[in-house]
């Protein structure tokens, strides 16, 4: 009812008034909008109830999907249930999407999964409604949800004032209209760090704000939310560094053709980077991991070696060993191909630590065997030396070639007790226990 003229909501306020003797029924549907157009209708009314409904529960909304199609797979009934956050019409939709694709077939009147079902796509119907609904609010409230439509999950009401670009008493006013409409929604949860900000009601109407945006938009928008974060946040935003790097990322993707690509670029990889340490250090190699290799695809030639080697490092840490061979071996074919030997040898000390935790020490024992030939022949530091000899140790201690572990040893212990290397005189020491 909310998308009702005058005209049918004086006709059904009439036909309510003639009828008070004869047994009709009547039922209506509305979203809260409708209160707008005649406060309080119909609430009012003799004999009028007022039911509001909730979102179904992720358990409901299965038993939907199984009560239309059968032989649904999970992997398309998961992304479903996430999308449609309890609104049967948002998995209905994506459902008779599926089968317009052909993905699904009609057989004895039922639904079932028959094709390849590919990406989950928001369904045109859908679009055009969430649209619909977005073209509907006040042009204030409008412009509000387009500015925090960069924002993916929640924000607070500061990021709202930096980036709507409002007066206080105009953003108040937007913001309590936007969740008595239900398009926002204000975290409640005491137990949660994101209590009393506020988040899109309904993820599908913040993908269709965000696709009306321009890329000029969209680049402003992200740049805004990335220099509010950093300000904001301690130490530049450190803690918030990955939120802060993807709206770079985001904003970089958004205006890659742009005269100010290439500074663009620059900010986003060290964003990256930053992002990548804060994670390291918090005990996030996965998210590390992902961080340094998205900025390797945006890097120099130059930088690159270095992302990747750091990327197959986390690997490392996260236990993705195979994934960390293959990784630093791409980085040292990197630093080989642009001349850089003595980098491509100190990445065999990671490549031994992985093989040696499945179980290859002979295979760690010559990386590093060869890695230390290519030093020796640059008369590279003995820093560099004692941190290959010092995983060279571990290696030939797990071969049984005690004599050589000794040798190794104790060439590591000297040269870190010599220049101070606190994590190779631990691990030389611990090595020289074991022997």
């Amino acid at each position: 009812m909310q998308w009702a003229d005058q005209g049918l909501l004086e006709f059904i306020e009439q036909l309510l008034d003639w009828s008070t003797q004869v047994p009709i029924f009547i039922l209506t549907f509305a979203r809260p909008e409708l209160a707008e157009k005649r406060e309080g209708w119909p609430a009012g009314r003799r004999g009028t109830t007022t039911v509001n409904l909730g979102p179904l529960d992720d358990q409901a909304v299965r038993a939907l999907l199984e009560g239309v199609v059968d032989g649904l797979p999970e992997k398309a009934v998961g992304p479903i249930v996430e999308r449609a956050q309890g609104i049967p019409l948002y998995a209905i939709e994506t459902v008779r999407s599926l089968a317009d694709r052909g993905a699904l077939e009609q057989r004895d009147g039922r639904l079932v999964a028959t094709g390849e079902l590919g990406e989950l796509e928001v369904p045109a119907s859908l679009t055009a409604l969430l649209a619909a609904r977005l073209d509907a609010l006040d042009p204030v409230e409008r412009g509000v949800v387009k500015a925090m439509s960069v924002f993916g999950g929640s924000f607070p009401r500061e990021a709202a004032l930096a980036l709507a670009d409002l007066s206080e008493e105009q953003l108040e006013v937007a913001l309590t209209g936007l969740v008595r409409r239900q398009v926002l929604l204000i975290r409640a949860d005491p137990l949660s760090p994101d209590r009393g900000q506020y988040a899109f009601a309904q993820g599908l109407l913040r993908t269709v704000t965000y696709e009306t945006l321009s890329r000029r938009e969209r680049k402003q928008r992200h740049l805004a939310a990335a220099e509010h974060l950093t300000s904001v946040f301690a130490n530049d935003g450190e803690e918030v560094a990955e939120v802060i790097s993807t709206h770079y990322l985001d904003a970089y993707r958004a205006a890659a053709e742009d005269p100010d690509a290439g500074e663009l670029r620059e900010r986003t990889v060290d964003a990256l980077r930053r992002a990548s340490r804060r994670a390291a250090t918090v005990g996030a190699p996965e998210v590390a991991q992902r961080c340094y290799l998205t900025a390797s695809e945006l890097a120099t030639a130059e930088q690159q070696p270095a992302l990747l080697q750091a990327a197959g490092e986390m690997a490392a840490q996260a236990g993705r060993l195979e994934e960390a061979i293959g990784l630093l071996a791409t980085a040292a074919d990197a630093y080989t191909s642009a001349g850089r030997e003595r980098e491509a040898a100190l990445t065999a000390y990671a490549t031994a630590g992985a093989l040696r935790k499945l179980g290859r020490p002979g295979e760690a024992a010559e990386r590093v065997t060869a890695a230390l030939g290519t030093l020796q022949a640059l008369d590279a530091g003995d820093a560099d030396l004692a941190r290959l000899n010092a995983i060279l140790s571990r290696a030939f201690v797990f071969t049984g070639e005690h004599e050589r572990a000794e040798d190794a040893v104790e060439a590591a212990l000297l040269a870190a007790e010599a220049y101070e290397l606190a994590d190779v005189l631990a691990e030389a020491l611990t090595n020289k226990a074991i022997l």
